[in-house]
């Protein structure tokens, strides 16, 4: 910083990310008669879909009643279209395609929590956005997520492409409550 702006002296300099809280307090929560998961991705491999359907299989045998809303599109969908099938998910997975922000924001203050299992990531904007939100984030510790996700803080991290840790990680905050609302807050 200090090599472009020689004049300014600056102790500790923060950067933050693009995002606009106001905009965020002022959209309402999603009506749905559901409780859910939530998890805006991009539907390639790198996103770690196909593994957060894996540990929404675990999941869903503990919480029968609990659904998993995906938004986004991709080349991957129709194989995750056939990976729900396959693990007899269907009916408690849905695709929603994309979707604008507002709606996004919507569905992530209505979550349980929202889910972040990429493979590689420079660092995803959605945890923010999701913090912000007032959702939980459980997120994979691949790239620059954990600059964005504090473990155990303001969301839980788990190993990128490991299923049980993802599908533990999810458990640990539906079922502890007083966990997800110190993350929350």
């Amino acid at each position: 910083f200090n090599y472009f702006f020689p004049d300014i002296k600056v102790r500790n300099l923060t950067l933050y990310a693009g995002i606009d809280i106001q905009f965020i307090k002022n959209v309402s929560k999603e009506n749905h008669r559901n409780k859910y998961i939530f998890s805006l991705r991009r539907l390639d491999p790198t996103k770690g879909i196909h593994i957060l359907i894996k540990a929404f299989k675990t999941v869903a045998e503990s919480y029968p009643q609990l659904r998993l809303i995906v938004a986004g599109d991709g080349s991957e969908k129709p194989k995750l279209e056939k990976l729900v099938h396959t693990l007899r998910l269907d009916g408690k997975v849905d695709f929603i395609g994309t979707i604008d922000l507002r709606r996004g924001i919507s569905l992530l203050k209505s979550a349980e929590l929202t889910v972040v299992p990429s493979l590689s990531e420079a660092g995803g904007l959605i945890n923010i956005e999701a913090q912000a939100a007032g959702c939980p984030v459980v997120a994979s510790k691949a790239g620059g997520i954990p600059e964005y996700v504090r473990d155990g803080i303001s969301g839980l991290l788990c190993e990128s492409e490991n299923v049980a840790d993802l599908s533990e990680k999810i458990m640990r905050l539906l079922g502890n409550k007083k966990l997800k609302n110190a993350i929350v807050k």
